[in-house]
């Protein structure tokens, strides 16, 4: 059996990566029909629904994912399960629904300084219906994963993809109702495309609700969620405090930043679905014969991340050229540090595996409340001395501050230790070229020659620093080259 399954791993890869890279893909186009300002509003949009997702979950459908497990050796009793976890996100939904069509306008009104623009319909309506069937959808995966049933996982991202463009093109350039467009399309194609599968599923497995499911399900949950809830808050900080202390425009430009270097995220995430299910079955089980190909597995998961951050910059500036509207070009200044935040946070993430193992996951509260301290901290000190770059960077310490954290407290409730040496001095290296950028004036007339540093330098230190692991990979796709080939 080779180590790393690639097969599977790229399945789950490209198809994860597929809807989620919705908003990156649709870019060029949303840059052509969509003012500053609507990709402002749009941005608006996306903000409170990423509060209200939280509420939708309440920490249910990530408790789903894990306690699958537990019931997946009878199927009768994971059908229960499963039944049981969609009705009480149902049930979940429908109070928020109350509450949000009774009060949601005030309180946008209230709280959001551009909350004028953020009518009852199409946006507050929704941004309330949005995040429900993001929670549904994220069950579902979390599902086919777990089963291993490639072709559903398959059919769901896809069609999702598939309804949600379709939709975004009819609202906004076939109907030219500008960010009015854009949330009605994509909200309503993907919820035609996740109400189907929920129909299917319920009619599979039956309408069951088990009150213990549900009260286990909840207690659980409600820790997740607060931590959900916080992490959410964090995770928009950096959009919240622009969006009161600026403009839509100003929103608009740093939300296209935050769109291109979001396809990082895409891919953390998706690479996610492939190697963390083994990855944490290994260090749950304790299973020190595996513990070399899960370290393996790791080093792969955040080389590759740290060589798409590299990719994103030395392309960027080209790539804006050649597809994005001139009016959106100052972007390219801020994704860099945007990009460069990644690089803690995905070992942040993998810090964290320790947390679900030893059952700590006010751990992950922890780190949430630490992020959303600092970035609004960092955020307001740094927008107020060096505008949209100050948030930027605010992103980036933030992040960093996070990674120490999660290293501490992951070392001191596990003895499983993650052999990152090499992938530390890779990943200085490559974070000072990028912080180099900064010095360079952006008037400079072969910018995007500038821009290549960083690629060039990882190229360099890959070769220098991690000889032995590219032997190691060597082997590996040879050995998938013979299996194949006998095939």
């Amino acid at each position: 059996m080779l180590q790393l399954k690639l097969k599977n791993t790229a399945i789950y890869t490209i198809l994860g990566f597929l809807p989620l890279s919705f908003s990156f893909i649709f870019t060029p186009i949303y840059t052509q029909y969509l003012s500053k300002e609507d990709y402002g509003l749009l941005n608006l949009f996306i903000i409170i629904s990423g509060i209200l997702t939280p509420f939708f979950g309440f920490g249910i459908d990530q408790v789903a994912g894990f306690l699958y497990w537990d019931y997946s050796k009878d199927k009768k009793k994971l059908g229960e399960f499963m039944s049981t976890t969609i009705c009480l996100l149902f049930l979940v939904a429908l109070v928020i629904f109350s509450i949000g069509f009774l009060f949601g306008h005030k309180l946008i009104n209230t709280f959001v300084k551009n909350g004028t623009h953020f009518t009852l319909w199409p946006f507050l309506t929704l941004a309330l219906v949005y995040p429900f069937f993001m929670i549904i959808n994220r069950v579902l995966l979390y599902y086919y994963r777990n089963e291993g049933d490639i072709k559903k996982y398959a059919i769901l991202n896809l069609s999702t993809l598939l309804l949600i463009t379709t939709g975004s093109i009819f609202g906004v350039i076939t109907l030219k109702k500008g960010a009015e467009g854009a949330t009605e399309g994509r909200t309503i194609g993907f919820c035609i495309i996740i109400l189907f599968f929920v129909f299917y599923e319920i009619k599979k497995i039956g309408l069951t609700y088990n009150k213990n499911i549900a009260k286990q399900l909840i207690k659980m949950g409600w820790p997740l969620f607060l931590s959900s809830l916080v992490g959410c808050l964090a995770y928009i900080g950096d959009r919240v405090i622009i969006e009161q202390l600026g403009t839509l425009e100003i929103l608009g430009i740093y939300g296209f930043s935050v769109t291109i270097a979001s396809v990082i995220e895409i891919l953390m995430a998706s690479l996610g679905n492939s190697f963390t299910p083994s990855i944490y079955k290994t260090i749950l089980e304790e299973d020190e014969s595996q513990y070399e190909n899960t370290h393996f597995q790791l080093f792969i998961l955040v080389y590759l991340i740290i060589a798409l951050i590299v990719f994103i910059i030395a392309i960027i500036v080209p790539f804006m050229r050649l597809f994005i509207s001139s009016n959106f070009f100052e972007a390219a200044q801020y994704i860099p540090l945007l990009c460069l935040a990644f690089i803690p946070r995905i070992f942040t993430q993998q810090f964290s595996l320790k947390f679900y193992k030893q059952k700590k996951i006010s751990y992950l509260l922890y780190l949430n409340i630490v992020y959303l301290v600092f970035i609004m901290v960092f955020g307001i000190i740094f927008y107020t001395l060096f505008g949209i770059k100050g948030v930027a960077l605010s992103v980036f310490l933030t992040n960093l501050i996070n990674m120490f954290s999660a290293y501490y407290l992951s070392q001191k409730i596990d003895p499983f230790h993650f052999k990152f040496k090499k992938l530390y001095l890779l990943s200085l290296i490559i974070s000072v070229s990028i912080l180099l950028l900064y010095v360079i004036p952006q008037t400079t007339y072969y910018l995007s020659l500038f821009y290549l540093l960083p690629f060039v330098v990882f190229v360099m230190a890959s070769i220098f620093i991690l000889r032995e692991e590219w032997l190691q990979i060597k082997t590996h796709l040879r050995l998938i080259l013979i299996k194949f080939s006998k095939k």
